[in-house]
């Protein structure tokens, strides 16, 4: 029996072919992260085992960085931090700066959902010089967007404006719409913040128009999310209702269970001010089990804000003060600033407080 000989030649045809199958399967699993995050998290864990079996570092590295964006959208903290982490060890392995700034910009979003801002504030800073440094405009945005989010959650109004203004200027000028269309979405959330509801909604109804056109559907849904707020602080319940209930039947089927319990908070808050409170006390405590399973512990101050204020409107004024109380201790020990100024104003408008009756 003669067997084939392995010559170099041969050898290189079947490291090509392996590698052609791996970026096949990564590109499939990149498009599934649009609607399905499970079935791209298959897909990108196969490619990995391929890449790691044939010594084909880049394809490794990119099913990581696929993995840690859908563990982080299944609200799975823990392993989209270990991806990311392993991640940025091979994009350093290998010395290629766009990738180590999407290592870090996962890394850095892991340590913002848990809170520990300087961590992640060191992350986004690191990636803006990193996008600076080549001159990449799409990584310097993404970078000034997440910086002005984490100042944002710790109260930093002006450095939070600053950076999406500088973002939205980036954008404009190099003609990054998916990037304006992140800005004015970040921008119109800081405007809520500062209670000016109609110029909100404008940098949030656009954000919402852009990304459909540009067929960003998991960024469209998270600006409907957003937006359910102001409409509801604007008293259109209707109009809250219907973008928060959008936004969440996307989610739930691309199983993006970190954004299902932002807009099942959102709409409990809607719910309690239409009167539905038994409603709105089973989404809150919906959100709370996803907050608190997966590890979120801004999402868990908005869910136990969100679970006393249906309490409190029920008149159950004891559990009202109990989790409010909780949320307040736990924005403290967060240094979440945004949330806590929030959460104090619900607490101090319950009925036997002192501050509510002067």
């Amino acid at each position: 029996m003669v067997r084939q000989q392995i010559t170099p030649a041969l050898q290189r045809r079947k490291e090509k072919a392996g590698r052609e199958k791996v970026d096949e399967l990564l590109d499939r699993a990149g498009r599934l992260a649009k609607k399905d995050y499970t079935a791209a998290l298959a897909l990108a864990a196969q490619a990995g085992l391929l890449a790691e079996k044939s010594g084909y570092a880049a394809g490794a590295l990119r099913s990581l960085l696929i993995r840690a964006a859908c563990h982080s959208e299944e609200a799975n903290q823990a392993e989209a931090l270990a991806c990311a982490q392993r991640a940025l060890a091979l994009a350093r392995a290998l010395g290629d700066g766009a990738l180590v700034s999407e290592c870090l910009h996962q890394i850095g979003l892991q340590f913002n959902l848990a809170g520990d801002y300087p961590r992640s504030l060191r992350c986004f800073e690191r990636m803006l010089a990193l996008g600076c440094e080549r001159g990449d405009g799409e990584a310097e945005g993404a970078a000034l967007c997440l910086i002005g989010l984490t100042r944002m959650y710790r109260g930093e109004t002006r450095a939070a404006e600053g950076a999406y203004a500088a973002a939205l200027a980036l954008a404009r000028k190099r003609g990054l719409k998916s990037l304006e269309a992140r800005a004015c979405m970040n921008l119109g959330e800081l405007l809520h913040v500062g209670g000016d509801r109609a110029g909100a909604i404008v940098q949030l109804e656009r954000s919402r128009d852009l990304f459909d056109r540009l067929g960003e559907p998991g960024w469209a849904a998270t600006a409907r999310a957003n937006l359910g707020p102001v409409y509801t602080a604007a008293g259109d319940y209707a109009a809250a209702r219907a973008s928060l209930l959008d936004s969440l039947r996307h989610f739930r089927k691309a199983r993006g269970v970190r954004m299902q319990g932002i807009a099942l908070i959102n709409l409990s808050e809607v719910e309690t001010l239409s009167g539905r409170r038994a409603a709105a006390g089973r989404l809150a405590r919906r959100a709370l089990r996803i907050a608190r399973l997966n590890g979120d512990r801004r999402q868990e101050i908005y869910a136990l804000e969100a679970l006393g204020k249906a309490e409190a409107a029920r008149g159950e004024r004891g559990p009202a003060r109990r989790h409010l109380g909780a949320a307040v201790k736990l924005a403290l020990a967060t240094n979440d600033r945004e949330a806590l100024a929030q959460v104090e104003k619900a607490l101090a408008a319950l009925p036997d407080s002192p501050s509510a009756k002067n």
